[in-house]
């Protein structure tokens, strides 16, 4: 199976990181492991900082004698070349030996300085070193519990990836869909308009096209919201399909509603319900009514490519 894009939540989370100049996630596995590792980050980066910082101190220890010693065999020579001021090259000399003697003292001093900070104020030094790290990955924990429903989105999403994995590349997955008419669409039925719409996951194959939404919701969130809220989001998502793939020849549209988590019991007309496990058999239960070229043309204009080839292609 081929995959387009990053989960619709993986993709706002990192838009909420972005606008805080905040590192961002390259896939869901990692924002995962980030949001299971409550204090672990924290940790991980004053482990490592500590390490730098207690081997910078060794090589002080050992660089500090050598430059002392460095400097006095220069000295000696200096003085040794006093004797010979008359020439001009000796004068020279005594220049070129003063100024590398300058700049030997200067980073004595300086290394000598932060020997004694490490070894006197380390703490106060490893803070300081970690700083930017830790308030970055503080950041990213608060943005991350403030949109702790999309945190949980983008990993029942995944989950939904990771299941569809084992079908064929006649099919390819395109993640975050979002739909926009020019003109607005009047339904009837909940005498509602539809000018935009965000679908989870599209999935195009020879069997056609599946509108997938995607919950990971408890047993108690099912049951607090009676299916009503991802039911009317799945048959918007369908209706808004229907009539944006509706010119020219007719695909199958099927609406599919995966719960990562629980899985809830109850019947809805034109969806089905799966867990992630399930979805792969019931995606190959249909039969191919799409050609090769035919699936390809639908994936490219989810992509935004080929518009004009599907209008005169069909």
């Amino acid at each position: 199976m081929v995959i387009i894009d990053n989960v619709g939540s993986l993709n706002y989370i990192n838009q909420r990181l972005g606008r805080r100049f905040l590192p961002q996630f390259e896939d869901v596995e990692s924002l995962e492991d980030f949001w299971k590792d409550e204090f672990g980050q924290e940790n991980k980066i004053l482990r490592r900082h500590r390490y730098h910082l207690e081997f910078e101190l060794s090589e002080l220890k050992i660089r500090l004698p050598q430059n002392e010693l460095e400097r006095n065999s220069l000295n000696i020579l200096k003085e040794r070349s006093a004797s010979k001021m008359g020439t001009i090259k000796w004068l020279f000399l005594k220049i070129k030996l003063s100024w590398k003697i300058y700049r030997i003292d200067r980073k004595i001093l300086r290394d000598k300085n932060r020997k004694n900070d490490l070894e006197n104020s380390f703490d106060r030094a490893l803070a300081k070193s970690s700083k930017k790290e830790i308030s970055s990955v503080k950041g990213i924990r608060r943005v991350l519990n403030e949109n702790r429903t999309f945190v949980l989105g983008a990993i029942g999403e995944q989950k939904l990836v990771e299941a569809l994995n084992s079908l064929s590349d006649e099919f390819t997955l395109v993640n975050d869909v979002n739909l926009e008419f020019q003109k607005s669409l009047y339904r009837r039925k909940y005498k509602d308009y539809i000018k935009t719409v965000q679908i989870d996951h599209v999935l195009v194959g020879p069997s056609g096209v599946f509108v997938i939404e995607t919950k990971n919701w408890s047993r108690q969130n099912w049951q607090s919201s009676h299916g009503s809220s991802p039911y009317y989001q799945l048959e918007r998502a369908n209706y808004a399909m229907y009539r944006w793939l509706g010119m020219g020849k007719r695909v199958p549209i099927r609406g599919l509603l995966v719960s990562t988590g629980y899985k809830p019991t109850f019947k809805m007309d034109f969806i089905k319900v799966l867990h992630p496990l399930e979805i792969a058999s019931y995606v190959n239960y249909f039969g191919p009514v799409l050609n090769h070229r035919e699936t390809q043309r639908l994936v490219s204009r989810f992509t935004n490519k080929g518009f004009w080839n599907w209008v005169s292609g069909w």
